[in-house]
């Protein structure tokens, strides 16, 4: 595609080794091919127009010889067979919103893919897979046809399209063809991820910045999306890529689709400062956007009070500018662009609001010097190479962890470290369990057994020097709900007030809770990951709840599965939220739940001063004591302590004797168990008599063996064995 005059000059400035000042390049090339997935096809020779984009929603399209590859509202490509390559090398990628027709000749294919969503159509969750790969692929990748039948032009599909019974057997596999001596840059080591509206998913610009500048960056973007779609779509399209730079760039959507009220614009700018929040959560720089221009062929009179639509329009340019101003502090300011073509804006137009050839142009003209100026404020120095780690996104407790690493061209060794966390990783304990050096590329993690996050980093030891990467690994991932525990299976998070459902609010919520026929927690964190509910609002009470720093509201609907366990909790009751994971950027499993103590609790605690935890034994108790007595001198609630004899049946009353045990049990679980120690009862009769003086004689002469408790019990100088002192001590007590 032809670029304009200047935006040659601007790459050709990029290109100077000004530009890369700092940047390591590699001292020999190598070129990397890596599979990256599959392309499916939904049609064949569906020749689509502009005219004919509706129907296309969501569709891939396999384009055959002696046909043309045309039309603007879809992503294309077009590939020819090179058998030394082994499949169909792309000869040329064009973007949504850019003007390309190319007639397909013999030994070559092309490729039409529709990202554009269509309400209620299943088939866009195919179209957001197929572009998750397709938007990574370059020129001199390679191709490979499955289940394509090019001489018939026939493909292998089944189900009804636009329902989830549809799928497709016949793809293209994509294999990326890489040249690793591209100079690094700072951003080279960093995860961008476009979040914006049609203007994000088409133009092809995260494409470009990708390349410029030798970067990974995911395309987010959804046709006709607003800012409060956005946030909803976050946790799924955001969240699971685990960037360090997110793009925000909305605007139209939001100004035209939404009724005009004086409220528009304030819930406009409420929602992007909504996003800022969310990306700082996970760790992440934004970076705001202005947008273009719209064409008076949109303009009507319910604009008139704003003074015209482009009047209207002005508000939400400043709208963003200011945002960021008090955000992030950095804006790419496209509309400053745009407004210098005003009077002429439909020659950089292809319809009423997205840009043609010249617009995206014009735009690449601002976003990659903007990106190169504030580069190292973006994504800080250029740095030695680092590992590209694979990492499963979750693991079962008691399942070993594979992790596997890209090799880094000179690197001599690998340093790794791996951290256990016991709940969220700024504010709960944490603890090192696997560190070393290896020359391979791969570890293996022991099997956990508790925490709630892994986070594994590996350095690269070069000449250049050590560069690192981490990846975060969410452990005990629920698969189902649990039985015989107190729960609420959690629904959303950050979700509605409106909706009858469980829902945990965080602080980048940055508005108050106020629904009222709803329980509602606040909750605190503790450092085993577990939470204290701080304080209670009642269902039918009328509430305005702020929530701050890494406290978390916990609300139920009054209606909603389970809710009593919420309503009877009290100040101080502990919380588990079970399959939520904000850390890893407010990930929810489908069976997340939140398990109530009520107060329970996981150990045993003494309140009477007479007796004594000693490792596992309670020392101190007197003879003749009942079974209720001995649960009378802990701070536990009665309900949780039970008292069990030798034979292991409970008891309350009559005496206990050493031997007998006291046990936390907690939703039919024994938590903690100790034994109690009677200072001379060697029988378990809970006295002091001539058979246990007889007891210890036996043991003294090696005729008896005795179990650790009762030489406990009958040690009095405490040396840890029965002796003639002890016996001696013995016989005086009777």
């Amino acid at each position: 595609m032809k670029r304009l005059t200047a935006i040659l000059l601007i790459m050709a400035i990029m290109l100077t080794p000004a530009f890369f000042e700092g940047a390591s390049t590699k001292a020999s090339a190598a070129i990397v091919k890596t599979e990256i997935g599959n392309v499916y096809f939904s049609r064949i020779n569906n020749l689509w127009t502009d005219t004919t984009a509706t129907p296309a929603h969501n569709q891939c399209n396999i384009i055959t010889p002696g046909n043309t590859l045309n039309g603007v509202y879809f992503d294309r490509l077009y590939a020819v067979y090179d058998s030394s390559a082994g499949g169909y090398v792309v000869q040329k990628k064009v973007a949504t919103h850019r003007s390309y027709s190319q007639y397909i000749g013999e030994n070559a294919i092309g490729i039409a893919l529709s990202n554009q969503t269509a309400d209620g159509n299943k088939g866009s969750d195919f179209a957001r897979k197929n572009f998750s790969v397709f938007q990574y692929i370059r020129v001199g990748d390679v191709l490979t046809l499955h289940n394509v039948d090019l001489t018939n032009k026939t493909i292998s599909t089944s189900g009804t399209w636009g329902t989830t019974s549809f799928t497709s057997n016949s793809y293209v596999s994509v294999t990326t063809v890489r040249d690793t001596s591209a100079p690094r840059t700072a951003y080279s080591d960093k995860t961008i991820v476009a979040l914006g509206d049609s203007d994000t998913a088409g133009g092809g610009w995260t494409d470009e910045v990708s390349i410029e500048f030798n970067c990974k960056v995911v395309n987010a973007g959804t046709p006709g999306d607003r800012t409060d779609e956005a946030l909803q779509r976050f946790d799924t399209l955001v969240a699971p890529h685990n960037p360090d730079i997110v793009f925000i760039k909305f605007a139209l959507n939001d100004a035209i689709q939404y009724t005009v009220t004086s409220n528009t614009l304030p819930n406009f700018k409420n929602n992007l400062r909504k996003l800022y929040n969310k990306c700082t959560a996970i760790g992440a720089t934004a970076v705001f956007f202005t947008t273009c221009e719209c064409s008076d062929g949109l303009d009507s009179s319910r604009y008139d009070a704003f003074g015209g639509l482009d009047a209207y329009l002005k508000t939400f340019q400043q709208g963003i500018r200011d945002v960021a101003a008090e955000t992030s502090g950095f804006c790419i300011d496209l509309d400053a662009a745009w407004q210098k073509v005003a009077d002429h804006v439909d020659d950089y137009l292809m319809d009423s609001v997205h840009p043609n050839d010249a617009g995206y142009d014009m735009e690449l003209g601002v976003i990659l010097p903007y990106l190169r100026d504030n580069m190292e404020a973006i994504a800080g120095s250029v740095g030695p190479a680092t590992p590209s780690i694979s990492a499963p996104t979750s693991a079962d407790y008691g399942s070993s962890i594979s992790i596997n690493w890209g090799a880094v061209d000179g690197a001599t060794s690998y340093k790794y470290q791996v951290t256990r966390h016991m709940g969220e990783k700024n504010i709960t304990d944490k603890s090192v369990i696997l560190s070393g050096t290896t020359t391979a590329t791969s570890i293996s993690i022991p099997a956990q057994t508790e925490g709630k996050y892994l986070d594994v980093t590996v350095t690269a030891v070069t000449a250049e020097g050590e560069g690192s990467s981490t990846k975060t690994v969410m452990i005990g991932y629920p698969a189902a709900y649990p039985t015989g525990t107190k729960y609420i299976s959690l629904a959303e998070i950050n979700g509605s007030d409106i909706k009858s459902n469980s829902t945990v609010w965080t602080s980048s919520m940055g508005e108050k809770f106020t629904a009222i026929y709803w329980v509602a927690l606040l909750c605190t964190p503790n450092k085993d990951g577990t939470y204290t509910v701080s304080e209670k609002y009642e269902n039918g009470t009328s509430k305005s709840i702020a929530i701050t720093g890494d406290n978390l509201l916990y609300a139920v609907f009054d209606s909603y599965a389970n809710s009593s366990y919420a309503a009877n909790a009290k100040v101080g009751d502990i919380v588990e939220f079970c399959g939520l994971y904000l850390s890893a950027g407010n990930v929810l499993s489908p069976k997340a739940y939140v398990r109530f103590n009520a107060g329970q609790p996981k150990d045993l605690t003494v309140k009477d001063a007479s007796v004594a935890l000693e490792d596992d034994y309670l020392v101190g108790v007197g003879s003749g004591a009942s079974g209720n007595d001995i649960i009378s001198k802990f701070n536990e609630d009665s309900q949780y302590i039970k008292v069990y004899n030798t034979s292991g049946a409970a008891v309350t009353s009559g005496v206990v004797g050493t031997g007998y045990t006291v046990n936390l049990v907690v939703d039919n679980v024994t938590v903690k168990t100790v034994t109690i120690i009677i200072r001379g009862d060697l029988n378990s009769d809970g006295a002091t008599t001539t058979s246990d003086v007889l007891v210890a004689s036996c043991s003294i002469d090696g005729s008896t063996t005795l179990s650790d408790a009762y030489i406990k019990a009958g040690d009095y100088d405490k040396d840890g064995i029965l002796t003639t002192t002890d016996y001696m001590t013995l016989c005086g007590k009777i």
